[in-house]
């Protein structure tokens, strides 16, 4: 089929390449994946007009050079070719070319610049592959299947932008023998072991993750206790002691007594001695006496409600 396909297409005169999985297939060993059950070609928007103008519905009969194999292919083209845009999906494939002996065929895609004002340079298929013109042209001959076909000149950027690096090295169902050239499928034992330390390397890098997290939250958590305290020293207030020097200087000490108390405690000692009309007297100068201690507890009071204010002020 890729032999009359690719023979088809240089008697037309018409340009194609591979694409997609057959692409990947080609750069591991020139064939067809063993697990890839298509084939993909490109077309550029010129040849897919052309194609759809004078090959629609063309049935191609192929004869071996042995004589041996004789097919019928037909090259079915999609009316809807002068779309572009995807649409809801189902007319991504612009045309296949079908083995009519078995139903087998090879999907066709059109490469078209839809945005040539915007974008110039830049192509693109239904299914928003994007290519740039460096990146398909020049044309790359080779073999595939041991049939002569075309590739990308950056087939190997293409390739990653489409299937990342890791396609190009490691693959799931097959093992890769580079001695042959060859895949060699895997076997149900080591299938079901890759799996095993798969899911093991995924649950120790998960654990590990959340211990990192503990960690961090920890840290968090003391960052935010150490903060916090650091936080009520400096907003805790002094205890509620008078400051030193807040009294006036003309006032005298709490535990002072006047300088007349002498004479009071005589007074009171001798009190009992004392005649009624003396007592009188004297009580009025006792009067006049307590009048500085009078005024030194009003004056404790006016200070003291001070004291809190000079304690802000200090402390701001």
């Amino acid at each position: 089929m890729l032999r009359a396909y690719f023979t088809f297409f240089a008697e037309s005169g018409m340009e194609t390449w591979l694409a997609h999985g057959t692409l990947l297939g080609w750069w591991w060993n020139g064939k067809m994946l063993p697990w890839d059950w298509d084939i993909d070609t490109q077309v550029s928007e010129s040849t897919l007009n052309y194609m759809g103008k004078h090959h629609n519905g063309t049935m191609y009969n192929y004869v071996s050079k042995d004589g041996q194999t004789k097919r019928t292919y037909l090259l079915d083209v999609n009316p809807a070719i002068v779309e572009r845009v995807r649409g809801n999906g189902n007319n991504v494939i612009d045309a296949r070319w079908i083995d009519t002996s078995n139903g087998l065929y090879i999907d066709i895609t059109g490469l078209s610049e839809t945005h040539p004002d915007d974008r110039p340079g830049v192509w693109s298929c239904k299914n928003y592959h994007r290519y740039h013109t460096t990146d398909l042209y020049p044309m790359r001959d080779t073999l595939y299947e041991g049939v002569g076909a075309k590739v990308p000149y950056a087939y190997d950027r293409i390739l990653i932008q489409e299937y990342k690096e890791k396609a190009l090295i490691v693959t799931d169902s097959h093992r890769w023998n580079a001695d042959v050239k060859e895949w060699i499928k895997k076997s149900e034992e080591e299938l079901k072991a890759e799996k095993e330390a798969k899911a093991a390397a995924k649950q120790k890098e998960k654990e590990e993750k959340q211990k990192q997290q503990a960690e961090k939250n920890k840290q968090q958590q003391d960052e935010k206790a150490k903060q916090e305290q650091d936080k009520q020293a400096e907003n805790k207030q002094p205890e509620n002691t008078q400051p030193e020097n807040t009294q006036p200087e003309n006032m005298q000490p709490e535990n002072k007594q006047p300088e007349n108390k002498p004479e009071e405690v005589k007074v009171e000692e001798n009190k009992q001695e004392v005649k009624p009309e003396e007592t009188k007297q004297e009580g009025q100068q006792q009067q006049k006496r307590d009048l500085p201690v009078k005024r030194y507890v009003e004056l404790e009071k006016e200070t003291s409600g001070l004291a809190h204010l000079r304690r802000k002020r200090d402390l701001s």
